[in-house]
């Protein structure tokens, strides 16, 4: 059975920037945000089910003051609390400090910043360095994610900004070819020529988006037809409860949790062989083989037909266990 460890939450869609990269379309233009009685529902619905909330967007900090109230529920309920920030909200030195001082006494645990290639295009390294070294005096664990090419894969701090004394967890992520990444160039991707294997880590992170719709990762599911088991359900029309406890019991989201999409992949290969299972000639990431499988509704029912029955329940046990052994 699956264990979320965070739940995204997405405030809204609308972002001061526009990155190329950006996996969710957000922009200065994007539309649709979730109102603050909607979130603190679905912060009450969540207890229990995960230690963690992420506020995300877009941009979670274009309205501090809401997004302040958010930490503050989120708090009542025991939530341990990070958000999601590309800085682009920042006027000013001074508005940075007063904003991340806030937030630190409303309760936030980290901040995350989104920093890259994609982000520099906007000549924003001061609004980091701001909100950095804000971050470093409230004493607030500082995550910074960048998202990576070839070309940056070797660097250290990517396209970072002099941070001085900061202190801060370097995370890379490797491009995903969705959203506005598809008319990124060739060369921007790690391409693979056969079926990617791996395990997925962020099926165990599911995202509220800024419409209600609940998605079993942030980003990627969004791409996901409405069959697919990613699309978990509409937080609007069914408790949250409901939809992430029915999904804490999904083998094909588990399996991904446990051996990645190639799990899927290679389940479909052996033990339907007269199915056709699409093959691409080459794949940015595992997203492509997720999104290839889950995709197709004939995929997904022959994937559900084999763990109901006994040899499917068996694999499931046996990837359970394999998994406890593995050395952390």
């Amino acid at each position: 059975m699956i264990t979320y460890s965070v739940l995204g939450i997405m405030l809204r869609k609308k972002c001061p920037l526009a990155c190329a990269h950006c996996i969710t379309d957000s922009s200065p233009q994007a539309e649709g945000m979730l109102e603050e009685s909607f979130v603190f529902s679905v912060l009450e619905e969540a207890v229990g089910l995960t230690p963690v909330v992420s506020f995300t967007g877009g941009e979670a900090f274009l309205n501090s003051e809401i997004l302040i109230r958010c930490i503050l529920k989120a708090k009542e309920f025991g939530f341990k609390v990070t958000a999601v920030t590309g800085c682009g909200w920042v006027r000013t030195e001074k508005h940075a400090f007063s904003v991340i001082e806030a937030v630190k006494k409303a309760g936030l645990d980290r901040l995350c910043i989104s920093w890259d290639q994609y982000h520099l295009a906007f000549k924003n390294g001061w609004k980091l360095q701001a909100v950095a070294k804000a971050a470093w005096q409230w004493q607030i664990p500082l995550v910074i994610r960048s998202v990576i090419t070839p070309l940056s894969y070797n660097e250290k701090d990517p396209f970072l900004p002099d941070l001085g004394e900061v202190q801060y967890h370097l995370e890379k992520v490797p491009l995903i070819k969705l959203g506005r990444a598809n008319a990124l160039p060739e060369e921007d991707f790690f391409w693979e020529y056969s079926p990617p294997t791996g395990v997925c880590v962020v099926i165990l992170s599911p995202v509220v988006e800024y419409d209600g719709r609940v998605f079993a990762c942030c980003g990627p599911s969004h791409y996901a037809s409405h069959y697919s088991p990613l699309v978990l359900g509409d937080a609007r029309k069914t408790s949250l409860r409901e939809i992430l406890s029915k999904a804490k019991e999904d083998p094909i989201l588990e399996i991904i949790a446990l051996l990645g999409p190639y799990g899927l992949f290679r389940i479909l290969k052996d033990r339907f062989p007269l199915i056709n299972v699409p093959e691409r000639a080459r794949y940015s990431s595992i997203c492509d083989l997720c999104m290839d499988i889950l995709n197709e509704p004939q995929l997904v029912e022959k994937l559900r037909e084999y763990f109901v029955g006994k040899d499917g329940k068996s694999f499931l046990v046996a990837s359970r266990m394999m998994e406890k052994i593995q050395p952390s």
